[in-house]
């Protein structure tokens, strides 16, 4: 049975085989669709670096790949058949340089409800109710070490989240990763819940929230901590790039796809 897609592409005339290229819908981060499809140019291989340029191009002397580096990368890719990955070593090596061990991994899973589910918050407001923290020590060696989940029914948790994960946090001064903005993001409304509130260690937790976050441009007071955590997506695109992600840089593309290029990791967690 035809998918929406390619019976709306059928209709003016694309055949199946021709919908099997990469077409430039999935060109990351490209805001020129409109007139690509405009002057007939439907694949990523009807593109040239001159199509990517704005129409006064910046001077960029950046030590990394840049967004137009990077779409011209995927184009040059797909043009040849190109499935192996690009890495830029020496770039990576040179953050890494500037990483304490062991390494914290965090992730937090939140809500944001409509109708909210305790007395006195907002409609929407952020809810933190779990996280996980995983370790990796100087050796290569991964251990999950904690997590958090709410279970107590009508209780606010963000306070009680921060406090665990302040106690997960603090026994060293290793290096804590992220990936994309959301932890940074949430971590920012929980600090500025606990300033409107009356907990008797705000002043504690928030101190703790500034040394390993950056303020959010909405936030009024304005920090960079020195313990900011750093994003694993932003280390994505500045030094790496996988074909089989299709120009996505979710975790859910690029987590597989490095699993899928990777013979290393392949046979580290198949014999587990």
């Amino acid at each position: 049975m035809k998918s929406g897609f390619h019976e709306c592409w059928n209709s003016v005339g694309f055949t199946n085989e021709q919908l099997t290229f990469p077409l430039i819908f999935e060109l990351w981060n490209s805001r020129k669709k409109a007139e690509y499809i405009a002057t007939k140019k439907f694949y990523l291989k009807d593109l040239v670096r001159a199509d990517l340029e704005p129409k006064k191009p910046k001077k960029e002397t950046l030590r990394y790949l840049s967004t137009i580096d990077r779409q011209e990368l995927q184009i040059q890719k797909s043009k040849d058949g190109d499935t192996t990955h690009y890495i830029d070593i020496n770039g990576l090596l040179n953050e890494m340089k500037s990483w304490k061990y062991p390494l914290h991994f965090i992730d937090f899973e939140t809500t944001a409800v409509a109708i909210p589910f305790n007395k006195g918050r907002r409609p929407y407001e952020q809810i933190a109710f779990q996280f996980s923290h995983h370790i990796m020590a100087d050796n290569g060696d991964v251990h999950h070490v904690g997590e958090w989940i709410n279970i107590e029914k009508g209780v606010f948790p963000n306070f009680e989240f921060i406090r665990v994960l302040k106690k997960e946090l603090e026994n060293d001064e290793g290096s804590i990763f992220r990936f994309a903005a959301h932890e940074n993001t949430i971590l920012n409304v929980i600090h500025k819940q606990l300033k409107d509130s009356n907990e008797s260690d705000k002043d504690l937790l928030c101190n703790f929230i500034e040394n390993i976050t950056h303020s959010s441009s909405s936030n009024a007071n304005k920090w960079k901590g020195e313990r900011d955590m750093i994003d694993l997506r932003e280390l994505v695109l500045r030094y790496y790039y996988n074909p089989l992600t299709k120009g996505s840089n979710s975790i859910k593309y690029v987590l597989p796809a490095i699993l899928n290029s990777c013979e290393y990791l392949q046979n580290k967690y198949t014999n587990l």
